[in-house]
């Protein structure tokens, strides 16, 4: 959803060839229109205080590549706890490394700290590097996703008792300072009656001038059926082996801008509430799939705002 200039990558590893080898492999790649941007530490103990004296730094790591044995042998497992029991950051994706092949922490670890991938150094370079990095990406790009909105809407349940507390929460949240080259540029518009917008598109002035032309041409996207299903159900027609979707995808792209709409609960089904995002960072030939994800939570907000 954020607009991206890069993906920030942790290495973590008392070798310095590693962190040259890594450099050497990943500098020149790019993930969605996004290069990747590493960050360095020769210790468990520095990437600890590196991440403690940056909070912009912990929100927006994408991938952390761990060396098991640094200052102790357990050195890397150490700051893969500290990443997920303290940080509390899910999100991020922990792979492994080691020069020590027969090494590998026992399952249970694995587990425990939902660690992403494991590698010998031997093989933590060229493809199976990259392989690795864009899979983590991937994975990291669908938890901070569900992780930053399942925990705003829960707060929010929480914490706001009006409308207008809703809305002041949203436009903090979306006009917050995210740092290390991410960036949101979103505009929510509640059926015409209620705006909160971020970024390039905070001014609903902004907004106004474009949404127009903007939704003329992304119509027919809009109203595009989702395809193929697996999954049956009253909206559905044909065989539960593959089933195409009467019901609209709302979603759509044009130029630099994606366009999500949804229908409300209890009001007309010709009034949507809309999103607008500004060059959002996604794997874009996915957004049929990603489209259901930004809806779920601007219905919602949506069911929330109305009155």
């Amino acid at each position: 959803m954020f607009s991206r200039k890069h993906w920030n990558i942790l290495i973590v590893d008392d070798e310095p060839d590693i962190h040259e080898v890594t450099k050497l492999t990943l500098k020149k790649e790019e993930f969605w229109g996004a290069k990747l941007k590493l960050h360095h530490a020769s210790s468990a103990a520095e990437a600890t205080e590196m991440l403690r004296n940056d909070p912009g730094l912990v929100r927006t790591l994408a991938v952390a590549l761990v060396d098991v044995v640094m200052e102790t042998d357990q050195a890397g497992l150490d700051f893969c706890r500290f990443v997920r029991d303290e940080l509390r950051r899910q999100s991020v994706q922990l792979i492994l490394r080691t020069g020590q092949p027969g090494q590998a922490p026992p399952r249970k670890i694995i587990d425990e700290l939902n660690i992403s991938g494991y590698l010998t150094k031997l093989e933590a370079a060229g493809d199976r590097l990259y392989m690795e990095v864009k899979s983590a990406i991937q994975a990291h790009y669908d938890g901070a996703m569900n992780e930053t909105w399942s925990l705003f809407l829960d707060v929010t349940r929480e914490k706001c008792d009006s409308r207008d507390q809703l809305a002041d929460a949203l436009r903090a949240l979306v006009n917050q300072e995210f740092g290390h080259g991410n960036e949101l540029h979103v505009g929510y518009d509640f059926f015409g009656e209620r705006y909160v917008g971020g970024g390039a598109l905070a001014d609903k002035a902004t907004y106004d001038a474009i949404i127009p032309e903007l939704l003329k041409k992304a119509q027919e996207q809009l109203e595009t059926g989702l395809g193929t299903s697996y999954y049956g159900g009253s909206k559905f027609v044909g065989s539960s082996k593959g089933i195409a979707v009467k019901t609209p995808n709302r979603v759509a792209q044009v130029d630099d801008y994606v366009v999500v709409q949804t229908p409300v609960i209890g009001r007309p089904k010709d009034q949507l509430a809309t999103l607008v995002m500004k060059n959002p960072t996604y794997p874009r030939r996915l957004l049929w799939y990603y489209g259901p994800t930004w809806r779920s939570h601007l219905a919602w907000l949506a069911e929330a705002m109305k009155g």
